[in-house]
């Protein structure tokens, strides 16, 4: 609920510069001196450079963290090595668009071998903004829920 400006009294300080304001149905020659009052208890410039300020801010994510994959390879499996690479990256992408992540570098791709080979991905990520959630979904690829 926003708090209503009383004009009876004339005209009223702008909260951000102290400049005075009149209200935007009120002509300059009635109240000589006065700029407009553009609602939020600001003149007409005070919320123009608050707009300017706020359309340059770009949305901040949080800082990059790391998410980590890995999952099993069959050991008799026909399938070369650098095949199972691609999938892991694959599987990588899906798992980070279903936790509205994305990558902030490229994922550290390790393949352990032995008796139960493995591939670990290791990739640095940061939160997904509502921009990037929309890019994706222009292109078929879903993400999670909102956070």
């Amino acid at each position: 609920m926003s708090a209503r400006i009383d004009w009876s009294q004339g005209p009223v300080p702008c909260v951000d510069c102290g400049r005075p304001m009149r209200p935007s149905h009120v002509r300059r020659a009635e109240w000589p001196g006065t700029l407009t009052c553009h609602g939020h208890g600001r003149c007409s410039s005070c919320a123009a450079k608050l707009r300017r300020a706020e359309a340059q801010e770009p949305e901040v994510p949080a800082t990059p963290t790391r998410y980590v994959w890995e999952s099993a390879i069959p050991a008799a499996s026909s399938i070369p090595q650098a095949h199972w690479v691609t999938e892991a990256q694959g599987a990588v992408a899906r798992a980070l668009r279903e936790r509205r992540l994305v990558l902030t570098a490229r994922p550290d791709i390790t393949l352990v071998h032995g008796r139960t080979p493995r591939i670990r991905c290791v990739c640095p990520v940061r939160p997904m903004t509502d921009t990037e959630a929309a890019a994706l979904a222009r292109r078929g690829l879903g993400t999670g829920d909102p956070a």
